[in-house]
């Protein structure tokens, strides 16, 4: 993997061009390629590089401190996935990180304000166990509702833009609560009922508990099979009909089912975006479910410009 190193940074420079159109600073991101890592939150993740400062101050500054702040406060409510491509868009724009980095934290750059909270699935419990945080008894919908009370501790209001994502941890929902079979196959009927029913009333519950909040549904990023867990040997099966599910239910709009939410395709722009890169897809994945700093930056430019375009 290491010889591949003077070839991503060349590489890079020219994907910049098509997608990390993030911000002045962002555009002169500097390529970074750790090791690859076992998939989730229950193994050992390594720290950020030491030129990112982490506060580990909860969100919970009073509105009067940060009254003057006038950054569209964007947040990313979703999965690992989301924290590592959130976490690059801060540090290669030199913006300090705030709060804890595995479960809610934000940063500021370029007149925004970017929060990242994990929630455990939108299907319901009981939740998966192996997400890293043990037994998780709080649901979805009580997570979401006192993170977004505390923005508005520390904002002094509630997102102007909200990018869901739940896919993941749905699928190993359905895996632990089949009984964690050995030989589990793609859980077809599930993913159907995922795709019309369980996303589109958990983006009302969203937008119900932000009504004047703009709401988008991100794709699931490819992911490759692996041996992690019964339900990881299916993954990219999996995550590759959940796209293509939402992405027909959109349908040439772009919105899911009620007119009412875009989406934004992730699992599009990991592909093209690798085609940009060249060679095989895996070598810029962090592990075999995260994409690396160069796909996580292009997910978040394709969600800032939606945002931006509000």
């Amino acid at each position: 993997m290491h010889q591949l190193a003077p070839i991503r940074a060349k590489r890079l420079k020219d994907v910049l061009t098509l997608f990390l159109c993030i911000s002045a600073t962002v555009a002169s991101l500097k390529t970074k390629r750790g090791s690859l890592l076992p998939p989730f939150g229950d193994t050992a993740i390594p720290k950020l590089p030491a030129q990112v400062k982490i506060n580990s101050t909860k969100l919970n500054s009073p509105a009067s401190e940060v009254a003057a702040n006038r950054s569209k406060l964007v947040w990313f409510l979703g999965s690992s996935i989301d924290q590592y491509a959130v976490k690059d868009a801060c540090e290669h724009a030199g913006a300090a990180i705030i709060g804890d980095e595995f479960t809610h934290f934000y940063c500021k750059f370029d007149s925004l304000t970017l929060v990242y909270t994990f929630h455990p699935g939108a299907s319901p419990g009981p939740y998966y166990a192996g997400t890293g945080f043990g037994p998780i008894y709080t649901t979805t919908e009580e997570k979401m509702k006192f993170r977004l009370k505390e923005m508005e501790r520390t904002f002094g209001k509630f997102p102007d833009a909200t990018i869901v994502e739940s896919s993941i941890w749905d699928v190993a929902n359905w895996w632990q609560n089949s009984g964690e079979p050995k030989i589990w196959p793609t859980p077809h009927k599930l993913i159907d009922t995922w795709c019309h029913s369980t996303i589109p009333a958990f983006l009302d519950m969203v937008q119900k508990a932000n009504p004047n909040g703009r709401i988008a549904f991100r794709t699931p990023s490819p992911a490759f099979d692996n041996d992690w867990r019964g339900w990881a040997r299916v993954i990219d099966e999996s995550t590759d009909e959940m796209a293509k599910c939402l992405r027909k239910s959109a349908g040439k709009g772009h919105l899911l089912p009620g007119g009412k939410y875009p989406l934004i395709d992730y699992h599009l722009v990991v592909e093209s975006t690798g085609k940009a890169l060249r060679g095989e897809l895996r070598d810029w994945y962090r592990d075999d479910i995260h994409p690396g700093p160069e796909l996580g930056m292009a997910e978040v430019s394709a969600a800032l410009k939606w945002v931006k375009g509000l």
